[in-house]
């Protein structure tokens, strides 16, 4: 949490807790809530409005807002009347099946939950899923898509307006467990090196 200095955890079925890295103190701040938020989802700060998103794999959406004077007032509620097109409700299954998300600070958006060559993006502040096909430059290699994000490893690159991940690729020409690295202009090409 850039605000407060703090890293927040929201854990399965434990709560919510904040870790101070300059002290080395952990604290559990929220000891229950309802419901199960399961482990492996993905935690996103949007500055646009100070809070943070909580992203399950199947595209539902739980918004904390942070009290930053007393975090164990902070709430998580989860928004509802969400349009658009979320990530699908079951990731196809490979060896891993997380999702990954990142702010992207050039179109205020939240993105990532890429499959199938897809990418996912949510807008907090309209409450709206857009999915969009990846336009591929695979740089004179022989891939042909995309693929499927691997250990939610993306992350986005202000300087170059780009988001940077890795993929499992499920090319027939390309042997199981290769990974590749991406980057990506949503909206544009995904070009890998």
């Amino acid at each position: 949490d850039p605000q407060s200095g703090l890293i927040v955890v929201i854990s399965k079925n434990k709560g919510l807790f904040t870790y101070d890295p300059l002290n080395k103190v952990g604290r559990q701040e929220i000891s229950w809530f309802k419901p199960e938020l399961s482990y492996a989802q993905n935690l996103v700060y949007f500055p646009p409005n100070g809070k943070m998103y909580h992203i399950l794999n199947d595209g539902q959406v739980y918004e904390v807002t942070p009290d930053r004077s007393n975090f164990a007032n902070s709430t998580i509620v989860q928004i509802t009347g969400i349009t658009g097109t979320p990530p699908p409700l079951t990731i196809p299954s490979t060896s891993e099946t997380e999702t990954g998300f990142a702010y992207d600070s050039a179109n205020q958006i939240i993105g990532g939950a890429i499959v199938n060559s897809t990418f996912y993006a949510f807008d907090p502040l309209a409450k709206t899923w857009t999915s969009r096909a990846m336009q591929l430059n695979a740089n004179g290699t022989n891939v042909t898509s995309v693929g499927k994000l691997s250990f939610h490893a993306i992350d986005y690159d202000p300087v170059n307006n780009v988001f940077i991940f890795i993929t499992d690729h499920v090319d027939g020409a390309v042997a199981l467990g290769v990974k590749y690295t991406w980057a990506y202009k949503y909206g544009g090409s995904a070009s890998s090196p």
